[in-house]
């Protein structure tokens, strides 16, 4: 008989890896709030890439915080040197 050894879901590692960086940022890093946001880079060197070091991330950031709390339909990114990193 073979046996077969399974990786724990709960294991940091693989649970990193089985979603997609996009899904990542757009679908649940986005709807977390800026402190999230900085005790979740804390998590692994990928989250904190993903949090930190990619402009759309502080992007759907910018959106979700900016654009509720103004009156404005669209951010004037160019008013902060085109990075939605200097918005934060």
């Amino acid at each position: 008989t073979t046996t077969t050894t399974t990786t724990p879901l709960h294991d940091q590692s693989t649970l990193s890896l089985l979603l997609p960086d996009d899904l990542l940022i757009h679908n649940i890093f986005s709807f977390l709030s800026v402190d999230t946001h900085g005790r979740l880079s804390l998590v692994s060197s990928r989250w904190r890439h993903l949090l930190t070091g990619t402009e759309p991330a502080y992007k759907r950031l910018c959106e979700r915080i900016y654009l509720q709390q103004s009156k404005r339909r669209t951010l004037r990114v160019s008013n902060f040197r085109n990075s939605y990193r200097n918005m934060l």
